[in-house]
């Protein structure tokens, strides 16, 4: 389980980490814009200097420009100008030059500066959070750039790419176009380049939890820039990338509880960062310095090191960052018992979150607040307080459910483009193509004709009869041939579209696949297990989950409504909940987690308006392992368990999770102690629902049970193979009705 702290570096990490990625790489897409003419590039350099004055006569001189027609100088000066503004984090002016840029490029069809303009124009959207048409300017800057053959503004841009799906949550195809990244420069000599696409990838790798990977590319990314130190020629990006490095290494050894190795790499990060002046990432290191001083409780160390990480956050205009660190320091004094000190940082923490809606930060604040008046005995003010907390932790509630909704809704909406535009261009390549085609047969037929017609003058008078028979079969065969072009081409064009949906279909498959428990994960929990999962399509309705939180596992198996591509969706909401709901929120108790996800599918699926009567039948236990019990609780499926050689099967309660527009009412638990083996059976109806026999009946549970008591005292991998040839034995060449999902395991 990670702490509070651990939660702030991640924090700390995901909020900064990308846009120093940004500038690095935008200093590496400026380094390969060249000025037209010597006349600009000492007005360009300018640019840099932290004096109002150049900057309007940069700006005069590109409008002076544009109105003598010298379309490409004044373009790559509104560029400057824009980057000059994303420097100074004014990103609704950056943006504004951006765009005069890349209209004065498209005019005068220069590519490389359209690609400049929108590349850095899909920059600044990220830093407003406008991540969505960030990823749609990114892509459209790649496409020119692939157009041109520009293998290193190809390079560039699918970092912007990879670095907008990532923002969008979208980590599979983050993952795939940085991948693309790394493969390209790999096979480029340009150290720099090699050590922001290592760098990318490493930070990916470390959100998605392969820790060892990311430790891996973060060591090549270092490599690359310490090779570019050694020059005399060494750029602010290099010196800058290698600080991140160091700082993300770092960030990767306090996620392991290395405190060590930790502050090693971030007082190396901070010495580097004052010799380049780079106020925020100084800020950064100050900012993790004090939250390992705070976890090895060093408290004095811990307010020393945020006092001057707030110091930074003040000068640069961080608000966010301010109102963080105010409440850290609040922490820090509460943990001394200098109550009234910390109660005046949170008032000092609270007007900066309201104001840009900070409801993590507040709901930190007010939860310090609750207990500081409890202590005080200031009972009306604690009980003021504990209801702004829960009003707060309800709003987040409420977003993030929101959040996992337009997740999802963004991934379908994307890779539904993405296929309606191969689409797109495979059938206009089949157009051109029967164009073609019926270009050729025209002036075949043309020529034939001429020859026919010269013969026909030649022998008129003796062949006169034999010309119409054969003019009559020529026309037959002509029209036999289009029709018969016709039907190969509708033929094509169907295989072609059913090739399209089943691919669709498969790739949904990956991601589903992907969100179910990897069988060394479960092991690592259950010792003896076995798991029959068949979907009736391609994807499933049906699935099963395993986690484990504060030393209790948990085990459920899911049957959501409906099968195939609708009941997926609401598989993958459902994994989605119980994420939120388990590790989140650290909710274990097995009535709690079904009360929690009814409301969270309710809410999610707005059910009390639409009337919407989708939701889930489910099992779910928690397997207590100092207490030696294990709880459960059932939504319309059963449990079946043995022990001392006695079936006990325990109905669910008669309503399912979600799915129902009346009042909730709470399920119910049940327990059993673990003080002699036990073995446990949890599954959906597709199992025993199955058609087959010499009647062509269903299967039913009464069956099921026979085999559960003829068999329970065999090991788990042997059950599994009975019933699956029981199942296959039963249903024989009938079609699948449904999906099946059989979790069984011993304890």
């Amino acid at each position: 389980m990670r702490s509070k702290a651990h939660r702030i570096v991640l924090y700390h990490f995901r909020k900064f980490g990308w846009l120093v990625i940004f500038i690095i790489a935008q200093n590496l897409l400026f380094a390969s814009a060249e000025a037209f003419t010597n006349k600009y590039i000492d007005s360009i350099k300018q640019l840099h200097a932290d004096d109002s004055s150049v900057v309007a006569e940069i700006a005069k001189k590109a409008e002076l420009l544009r109105l003598q027609k010298k379309l490409d100088e004044s373009a790559l000066l509104y560029k400057y100008l824009g980057a000059h503004y994303q420097k100074l984090s004014v990103f609704d002016t950056a943006i504004f030059y951006y765009d005069k840029s890349f209209e004065l490029a498209t005019s005068n069809n220069n590519a490389a500066l359209q690609s400049a303009s929108l590349y850095n124009k899909s920059i600044s959207l990220q830093a407003l959070g406008n991540f969505q048409l960030a990823l749609n300017v990114a892509k459209q800057a790649f496409l020119i750039d692939s157009l041109q053959n520009n293998t290193r503004n190809i390079v560039l841009s699918l970092n912007n790419i990879a670095a907008c799906c990532e923002k969008l949550n979208l980590m599979e195809k983050a993952l795939f176009y940085q991948l693309r990244a790394v493969v390209i420069t790999e096979q480029m000599n340009d150290a720099e380049l090699q050590a922001l696409s290592h760098f990318n990838l490493a930070t990916i790798y470390s959100k998605t939890g392969n820790q060892n990977k990311a430790l891996v590319y973060f060591n090549l990314a270092n490599d690359s820039y310490l090779s570019l130190l050694q020059k005399d020629t060494a750029s602010y990006t290099s010196r800058l990338g290698k600080t991140e490095v160091d700082y993300a290494i770092g960030n990767l050894h306090l996620q392991s509880n290395d405190f060590e190795t930790a502050s090693f790499y971030f007082e190396k990060a901070l010495k580097e960062k004052y010799l380049i002046s780079d106020k925020t990432g100084i800020a950064k290191c100050f900012a993790q310095l004090g939250n390992i001083a705070y976890l090895r409780k060093d408290y004095n160390n811990a307010f020393n090191y945020n006092m001057q990480a707030l110091q930074m956050k003040l000068q640069i205009n961080d608000q966010e960052g301010t109102a963080l660190i105010f409440s850290n320091i609040a922490k820090i004094r509460m943990k001394e018992g200098r109550i009234d000190e910390a109660l005046l940082f949170i008032n000092k923490s609270m007007p900066i979150a309201y104001q840009i809606d900070a409801f993590v930060i507040l709901k930190e604040n007010y939860l310090m607040q609750t207990s500081i008046y409890k202590t005080m005995k200031k009972h009306e003010l604690a009980l003021e307080s504990s209801m702004l907390y829960a009003n707060i932790l309800d709003t987040l509630y409420r977003i993030q459910g929101q959040r996992a909704v337009q997740e999802m809704s963004v991934k379908y909406e994307t890779d539904k483009t993405e296929q309606q535009n191969k689409l797109l261009l495979q059938e206009n390549t089949i157009k051109e193509i029967t164009i073609q085609k019926q270009k050729t047969t025209t002036l075949y037929l043309l020529g034939i004709a001429i020859l026919i017609l010269l013969i026909v003058i030649i022998v008129y008078i003796q062949l006169q009869s034999k010309k119409k028979a054969n003019i009559a079969i020529q026309k037959k065969n002509d029209l036999l041939h289009q029709q018969n072009e016709k039907i190969e081409h509708q033929k094509f064009e169907i295989q072609n579209k059913n090739r399209e949906l089943t691919d669709s279909i498969h790739y949904a498959k990956r991601i589903q696949d992907s969100m179910l428990v990897h069988p060394e994960g479960i092991l690592q929990k259950l010792a003896d297990y076995f798991i029959l999962f068949r979907p009736k399509d391609i994807v499933s309705g049906d699935f099963y989950w395993v986690a484990e939180k504060n030393d209790t596992i948990i085990v459920a198996a899911i049957d959501c409504t409906g099968h195939g591509v609708p009941g997926a969706f609401m598989s993958m909401l459902g994994d989605a909940y119980l994420h939120q709901i388990v590790y989140t929120h650290s909710i274990t108790a097995p009535d709690e987690i079904l009360n929690h996800l009814s409301r969270y599918i309710r809410e999610a699926l707005s059910q009390k308006a639409t009337n919407n009567q989708d939701g889930m039948d489910m099992v779910v236990c928690s397997i207590h392992k100092k207490s030696k019990q294990m709880d459960f609780a059932c939504a319309k499926n059963p449990l079946i368990y043995i022990k001392n050689n006695e079936l006990v099967k325990v109905k669910g309660d008669n309503l399912p999770v979600g799915g129902d527009a009346y009042e909730i009412v709470p399920f119910t638990r049940h327990s059993i102690l673990l003080d002699s083996p036990v073995c446990v059976y949890i599954f959906s109806d597709g199992y025993q629902d199955q058609f087959g026999g010499q009647n062509n009946k269903k299967f039913m549970q009464k069956r099921m049970q026979e085999l559960m008591v003829q068999h329970y005292e065999k090991p788990m991998a042997e059950q599994k193979q009975i019933f699956e040839q029981e199942y296959d034995a039963w249903k024989g060449d009938n079609e699948q009705i449904d999906d099946v999902v059989l979790f069984g395991f011993k304890l």
